[in-house]
C-alpha cells in the first residue's frame, strides 16, 4: 500500500510540473499573439488610406467649381477631402486617394459646356492632391464601368492599408450586378460604401451597400439633374421615396436647390461632423412592400408595435409557389411589383414572364426577406421590402440569413 501511494504521490508531482509548464507555454503564447496583433495593427495604421473612386458622368460635381476653372477643380478637391476626412474619427489623419472617372467630352454636352473648362476643371482635380487623378475615358460603353470595377478589385486586394472605399456611382442601376458580387463578401462589403450626390437608385439600395451623403456642396442632385435631363428625372422620380433622411456631415446643407453657391458659403456654414467609423462594420441598407396586399402571411402574427409605420400588411404564398420562385428563372421584382424597371435590357431578370397570382405572392414574399433601409420611417405605400421581420414563428426567427436586426423583431425572438 505504501508503495502504491509512493507512485501516485510521484505521478501526481509529475502532473503538476507538467500542468506548470502548459501554463507558462499558455502566457508566453497569449504574449506573442498580443505583440502579434499590436504590431499587425501598427503596420496597417502606418501610411493608411481611404480611396474614393467616382463615376464622373453621373455624380456630378456642381457648376460653381467647374465654371472657375483649374481653380475650382484645386477647391473641389480639398472640399472632398475634408468631407471624407471629417467621417473619420480618430483616423483623421488618413490619407485620401481619389480617382474620378468620366468621358470629359460626352459630359461637357450633357452639361452644355465648353469642353475647355471641364478640362481645366480636371486639372486643377488633379494638382488639388498629391494622390488625386481625374481620368478621361474612351466614350464606348462599358469603358467607364470597367475602370470603376477594375480599381475596386485592384484595392480591396492585399491592399492592407486600405481602410475603405468609396464609390460614386449612387446613380447607375447598372453596377447592381458588380455590387451583388461584392455583398456576398462580408469582409468586402464591411469596406465599401456608396457616396451619393444624386439619390440612389433601388437596384443599389437592394444591394445592401450602405451610402453616405457628403454634402450637397460638393455635388449636384436631383434638382440639377432634372433640369439638365428631363427623361433622367422622370427615371429617378418613383425612386425618390426610397431615400433616407441624411444626416448633416461637415459640409452644409444647402439651402436652396439651385447648383450653385459660393466656396465661402461653402466653407463658413458648415455643421459639426458625424463621425462614422470605417472600421467598423456598416448596417445593411436596402429599400421600401405595399399595403395593398391584403393576405393572410404565412408566418405568425404576432401583436407588437414594430413603431411608426407599424406591422406590415401580411402576404400569403403557397409552398409550391414559393419552390418555383427559387428556380433559376429569376424574375424581376422590380418589374413585377412595383415597376417600371429603368434596367431595360441591361437587367439580368426575367420580364417576359406571365406569373400567376400565387406566384407574385411569391415573389412579394421573398422581396419581404429583404430589409427596407427606411425602416419604421418608411413613407413610400408602394414599397416592396420588409420594415420588420416577415418570418417569426413560435417567438423563433425561422429564417437562417436575416438581414433583420434584433429590433426588428417582436421581444424575446430568438434570433
Amino acid at each position: 500500500m505504501l508503495f502504491q501511494n509512493q507512485r501516485l504521490m510521484d505521478e501526481l508531482r509529475a502532473c503538476q510540473s507538467y500542468n506548470r509548464n502548459l501554463h507558462a507555454q499558455l502566457q508566453n503564447s497569449e504574449a506573442q499573439t498580443e505583440w502579434l496583433i499590436k504590431e499587425n495593427e501598427a503596420i496597417r495604421s502606418q501610411n493608411a488610406y481611404i480611396f474614393v473612386t467616382i463615376d464622373g458622368n453621373g455624380l456630378l460635381f456642381r457648376d460653381e467649381w467647374i465654371k472657375k476653372g483649374a481653380e475650382g477643380g484645386r477647391m473641389a478637391a480639398k472640399v472632398l477631402q475634408g468631407a471624407i476626412i471629417a467621417q473619420c474619427g480618430e483616423h483623421s489623419d488618413v490619407e485620401v486617394i481619389a480617382k474620378v472617372v468620366t468621358n470629359i467630352d460626352g459630359l461637357a454636352k450633357t452639361l452644355g459646356r465648353d469642353v475647355s473648362h471641364l478640362r481645366d476643371f480636371a486639372l486643377g482635380f488633379t494638382q488639388g492632391g498629391s494622390s488625386f487623378d481625374f481620368v478621361d475615358v474612351d466614350y464606348r460603353e462599358g469603358c467607364l464601368s470597367s475602370q470603376i470595377t477594375g480599381t475596386w478589385h485592384f484595392r480591396s486586394s492585399g491592399q492592407r492599408n486600405n481602410l475603405h472605399i468609396l464609390m460614386g456611382i449612387s446613380h447607375d442601376p447598372s453596377y447592381a450586378t458588380f455590387l451583388n458580387e461584392v455583398s456576398q463578401d462580408e469582409f468586402c462589403r464591411s469596406r465599401m460604401t456608396m457616396v451619393e450626390g444624386t439619390s440612389t437608385v433601388p437596384e443599389l439600395i437592394a444591394t445592401n451597400i450602405p451610402s453616405l451623403d457628403l454634402g450637397k456642396q460638393l455635388f449636384c442632385g436631383d434638382t440639377y439633374l432634372s433640369e439638365k435631363n428631363p427623361y433622367d428625372s422622370r427615371r429617378r422620380s418613383w425612386a425618390t421615396g426610397l431615400q433616407p433622411a441624411i444626416p448633416e456631415t461637415s459640409i452644409a446643407p444647402v439651402n436652396k436647390p439651385s447648383c450653385s453657391s459660393s466656396y465661402a458659403d461653402a466653407a463658413k456654414s458648415g455643421s459639426p461632423p458625424r463621425e462614422i467609423s470605417f472600421l467598423a462594420t456598416p448596417k445593411p441598407i436596402a429599400s421600401r412592400v405595399s399595403k395593398r396586399h391584403n393576405l393572410d402571411s404565412p408566418s405568425e402574427q404576432v401583436e407588437w408595435n414594430p413603431g411608426p409605420r407599424e406591422l406590415d400588411a401580411p402576404i400569403q404564398a403557397r409552398v409550391l409557389a414559393m419552390d418555383s420562385r427559387k428556380d433559376p428563372k429569376k424574375l424581376c421584382n422590380v418589374h413585377f411589383l412595383r415597376g417600371p424597371c429603368t434596367k431595360g435590357n441591361r437587367c439580368p431578370f426575367v420580364h417576359d414572364y406571365s406569373p400567376s397570382s400565387e406566384e407574385i405572392n411569391a415573389i412579394a414574399l421573398l422581396a419581404r426577406q429583404w430589409l427596407c433601409k427606411d425602416g419604421q420611417d418608411c413613407k413610400f405605400d408602394e414599397c416592396i421590402y420588409g420594415h420588420h421581420c416577415p418570418s417569426i414563428r413560435d417567438n423563433m426567427c425561422m429564417y437562417p440569413y436575416c438581414k433583420f436586426p434584433a429590433e426588428s423583431h417582436p421581444p424575446g425572438t430568438k434570433v
